[in-house]
């Protein structure tokens, strides 16, 4: 699986959103998604969202694993100013 396919597929289901994606192996992934679209929604909902973009993936086994952060723009200001 390739970083950049992973960033674009993510992108195409939620437009808005910043991705990023950190991985050793190309196989095992770890994500941080931002986006305003998360404004007003559970971690759980949050992250459904990101899965059903990545969901074909995970069933055909092409993506192993995925470590998933969420945040909306004004919670990853706040993380990156501390």
């Amino acid at each position: 699986m390739n970083k950049n396919l992973l960033v674009q597929e993510v992108q195409n289901y939620i437009p808005s959103c910043q991705v990023i994606v950190e991985s050793d192996d190309d196989i095992h992934f770890d994500m941080i998604v931002v986006s305003a679209d998360f404004e007003g929604l559970m971690p759980i909902k949050r992250q459904r969202l990101v899965y059903d973009a990545v969901d074909k993936w995970i069933l055909d086994g092409t993506l192993h694993a995925l470590g998933l952060k969420t945040y909306t723009p004004e919670e990853w200001q706040k993380k990156n100013q501390s």
